[in-house]
């Protein structure tokens, strides 16, 4: 189970951020709840999408800098990311920075504050 969470590579080098493969037989459950996710055509056919589905929005991460290996994934202080206000509650309630979650969190490991 994902909660809350942001599978998005920027760049335009992976177009499915999401794939499953489970093999014949298998027991298997992939359920994504409150998710922003990158998938070209069709969500993978193994797995549940539960909440706020938040499908093929860039999330507006603060820096992001692939040729200098530099990522800030925090979302940008002065935009309108799709992230805001779109998580569930859950047993974390304070990100990665420490601060605390307020209200309806936002997706992803940190809190616009």
């Amino acid at each position: 189970t994902f909660t809350n969470c942001i599978f998005w590579g920027a760049g335009g080098s992976v177009e499915n951020e999401v794939v499953l493969n489970k093999k014949p037989g298998a027991s298997f459950n992939a359920t994504f709840n409150n998710t922003l996710y990158k998938v070209k055509d069709n969500d993978p056919a193994d797995g549940v999408f539960t909440g706020n589905k938040v499908k093929n929005l860039d999330p507006l991460f603060d820096s992001i800098d692939v040729a200098k290996n530099f990522f800030d994934f925090h979302l940008q202080k002065n935009a309108a990311s799709p992230a805001l206000d779109k998580g569930v509650v859950t047993g974390f309630s304070v990100d990665l920075d420490g601060e605390t979650r307020l209200g309806v969190p936002d997706l992803g490991c940190y809190e616009k504050q």
